[in-house]
Formats: structure tokens, sequence, C-alpha cells
């Protein structure tokens, strides 16, 4: 054999490229774009669920005033629009707020958060009385327009927060 052959050394393949880029800048860069387009979908996911929720209540008002001209002798509509209230106000306001409100402080509580005076007049004292009654054989249209006043007030204030 030659003795210039004998000195050469194997063929060395090279390193095969990895998959993930190694350098810092691009780890730093995935991790910050990961980090915002989850907040993104987070805010989004907040967004849509507070306008489910009163998209849900607008329903369920609609549902009592329609309940409340077929069948007003059944069942206590200005109960079911307070407990839709309170439902809803549970949802968009903190718990340990709001919670333990009744009475006076609780229409006061609305007509605050809602940017109104109306919760303490005729139609708002509907709300203290109606789970003490059997049913309400009054007129329901004020509560009904308050109370959906109220919603959208309060959905237009905390998307405005959002």
């Amino acid at each position: 054999m030659n003795p210039g052959l004998q000195q050469l050394k194997d063929i060395h393949l090279p390193k095969s490229i990895p998959m993930w880029l190694t350098a810092p800048g691009w780890i730093a860069l995935y991790m910050i774009a990961t980090g915002l387009i989850g907040y993104g979908i987070y805010y989004w996911y907040k967004r849509k669920k507070q306008g489910y929720t009163i998209q849900y209540a607008m329903n369920q008002l609609n549902q009592l005033q329609t309940l409340a001209t077929h069948n007003p002798e059944n069942i206590n509509i200005a109960a079911e629009i307070s407990t839709l209230i309170r439902r809803t106000a549970l949802y968009y306001f903190r718990r340990d707020r709001i919670a333990g409100l009744s009475g006076q402080d609780w229409l006061n509580f609305l007509n605050n958060s809602g940017n109104t005076t109306l919760f303490t007049a005729e139609a708002g004292q509907l709300l203290i009385d109606a789970p003490y009654r059997q049913y309400h054989h009054g007129d329901l249209a004020p509560l009904f327009s308050l109370t959906q006043h109220w919603l959208i007030t309060i959905a237009k204030s905390k998307r405005k927060e959002t």
C-alpha cells in the first residue's frame, strides 16, 4: 500500500442539523410570542364569555316577559327577575362585595352600577318585596325595561374595563 494513503484519516460527516434552533435569541422570541398568543386567546375568551352572559340574561328576561303575558298567575315573575339580576351581578362583580346586600343597600348598588336612580322607585321596590309574595298583580313593564337597561349598562361598562 502507498504510505501516503495510510496517513489519511476517514471521512467525517458533518453533525446533523438540530430540529430546535438553539440560539438564545430565538428561544426568547418563541417564548414571548407564545405568551402573547396565549394572552390574546385568554382575552378573547373572556370577552366572549362576558357577551354570552349578557346574551343569556337578556334571553331569560325575554322568556320571563313572554311568560308574564301568557301565564301571569302561576309564577312570581318579579322574584324571577330579582334572581336573574343577582346572578348576573354575581358574575360581573366581586362576590364579597354584593352577596350580602339586601333591601335598600341592594337597590343602591343596582342604582350605582346601572347609572340610574329608578331602582329605588316603585319598580325597584318590587325586587325587595317579590321573594315574600306569592305573585304580583301589578304592571311589570317598568321592571322589565329597568332590568334591560341595567343589563345593557353593565355590559357596556364591563366591556370598557377589559
